[in-house]
């Protein structure tokens, strides 16, 4: 399981954030997660009983299997947006790395999911994710 992915456990869904690497939640020994649940409260669950769901959500027509990445600003009372779609952040992300950084245009970018926050220089931006079970963060 990957982090963004939604499953099931026991009739319940859940977002998967980012892998517990601290201290057990559980005593199962079993992967654990530090999840979102259906009221988008931050729970720990246990990866033992979760069963993966399929895409639920399209972008722009297609559906979303991976997680898409964006960031955003407030720049003058106006939202500026734009897609992340640096493949080593993707990468990263998909292998369990919660923070990094990557370069667009000449522009270091530092990003990290735990706090869903994105900068740019001193700049901070806001890291939204579109996740396959049509969660936005």
């Amino acid at each position: 399981m990957k982090p963004f992915d939604h499953v099931i456990i026991a009739g319940m869904e859940f977002m998967l954030w980012y892998r517990n690497d601290g201290s057990a939640f559980f005593e199962n020994k079993c992967d654990e997660w530090y999840a979102l649940d259906s009221e988008k409260r931050k729970v720990g669950i246990s990866e033992r009983l979760a069963h993966h769901l399929p895409s639920q959500c399209t972008h722009y027509d297609i559906w979303v299997h991976q997680p898409k990445f964006f960031g955003e600003r407030l720049i003058d009372n106006k939202w500026h947006e734009f897609e992340i779609k640096d493949a080593q952040m993707i990468s990263d992300v998909q292998n369990n790395r919660t923070c990094g950084e990557f370069t667009e245009n000449g522009i270091v970018w530092k990003w990290n999911i735990k706090d869903l926050s994105l900068f740019k220089d001193n700049e901070r931006w806001l890291l939204r994710v579109m996740t396959p079970g049509g969660y936005w963060l």
